[in-house]
Order: structure tokens, then C-alpha cells, then sequence
């Protein structure tokens, strides 16, 4: 099995986070439901959905066995199945599934390229999303890697997250990767330089 530096969670959806919201979103959940006996049951889709992740992002948070990814991937699909369009659980099969096979994997791949589609920009996750990317950036297709760096531009123009994104990018294994992310650094800052000039001459 290779080794992965990225771990489970991120730094702004950790276990701890998810069991908090879990616990404030499934009160809310039961006192809407209290407060409106007579309607469907379906307010409380998103607070189940959110207490799948929060148990697939303990179970990954624990060292891996084949038990904890199976679980955690069980947790992650069926929070998909009430809320489809869930970045963070679309990462963690991808995180689960890249784990149980000790590499990359079409269905890694494949759950990675989902998170893509339902949330191209997802400032939550996106620099875990792109330290995943970038320790695999040998094996990803060109469409995932022009997701990865379009992300990865949408979140550099964004200053405040320019600090976190290079200590990132710092941590990530891959040669490939480090050198993917140098390159589009060094096109990004380029253009900013271009611009800073052209508004000067106006």
C-alpha cells in the first residue's frame, strides 16, 4: 500500500465540527417537526444527511482498517442518497475508496470527478480537495487536474487563502504535483503583475 500524506478531515470540517453542526441542524430538524406534526417528514433529510457524514469523518479520522473504510464509505453514500450534491461526502468515498485499494483508483477517480461537478468552488474543503489532487496529480485525467487548478485559481484570488494554499501545496508528496501547483502559482502571479501594470498606464 503507498503512503498517503493527506489525511481525513479537513482542518474546517473535522469530526469535531461535524458532530456540532450535526447536533445544532437535528434539533433544529426535530423542533420543526414538533412545531408542524401534520407535514411530510421531509425536513429532516438534511439533518440525517449530516449525521452520515459526521460518522463517516470519524471513522475516517480513525487509523484505517478495511472495517472503518467500509463503514465510512457506507456513512458517505448514504448521506449522498438524501443530499446528492454533497461536496465533503463525494470526498470521502473518494478519500475511502483511494484508501482501500493503497493507491488511485477508477472509483476514487470517479468520486473525486463527482465532487467536482456538484461543487467546482467549495472554499470548506478546496485546499484538502487540492492537496488529494495534487498527491495523485500523475494519475488524474486532464479534465480532474483542469478542475483541480481552476479551483485552485478561484481560491488563490482570494487573498486571505493564499498562505494557506502555499503551506498546502508545501505538504503535498508528489513531485508532479508540487511542480503542477508552482507553475500555475507562478502563471497566476504573472497575469496580477500584468494587470497591476496596465491599471498604472490608466
Amino acid at each position: 500500500m503507498s503512503t498517503l500524506r493527506t489525511s481525513w478531515p479537513p482542518a474546517a470540517i473535522g469530526a469535531a465540527l461535524f458532530a456540532g453542526v450535526t447536533a445544532i441542524v437535528a434539533l433544529a430538524g426535530f423542533l420543526q417537526l414538533a412545531a408542524a406534526p401534520e407535514r411530510e417528514p421531509a425536513i429532516a433529510v438534511l439533518p440525517l444527511a449530516d449525521t452520515h457524514l459526521a460518522r463517516a469523518g470519524r471513522a475516517l479520522a480513525e487509523p484505517p482498517t478495511p472495517q472503518r473504510l467500509d463503514a465510512a464509505e457506507r456513512e458517505a453514500r448514504a448521506a449522498l442518497k438524501l443530499s446528492p450534491a454533497r461536496t465533503e461526502a463525494w470526498l470521502q468515498v473518494a478519500y475511502a475508496e483511494r484508501q482501500k485499494a493503497g493507491g488511485w483508483s477508477p472509483a476514487a477517480a470517479q468520486a473525486l470527478a463527482q465532487s467536482y461537478r456538484v461543487g467546482p468552488l467549495a472554499p470548506d474543503v478546496g485546499t484538502w480537495r487540492l492537496r488529494f489532487a495534487l498527491e495523485h496529480w500523475e494519475s488524474l485525467t486532464p479534465e480532474l487536474r483542469k478542475a483541480a487548478l481552476a479551483e485552485l485559481d478561484a481560491l488563490w484570488s482570494r487573498y486571505p487563502m493564499r498562505k494557506a494554499l502555499k503551506a498546502t501545496a508545501a505538504e503535498v508528496g508528489s513531485p508532479a504535483g508540487r511542480l503542477a501547483f508552482a507553475a500555475e502559482v507562478r502563471s497566476l502571479e504573472r497575469a496580477a503583475r500584468a494587470r497591476a501594470a496596465a491599471d498604472r498606464k490608466h
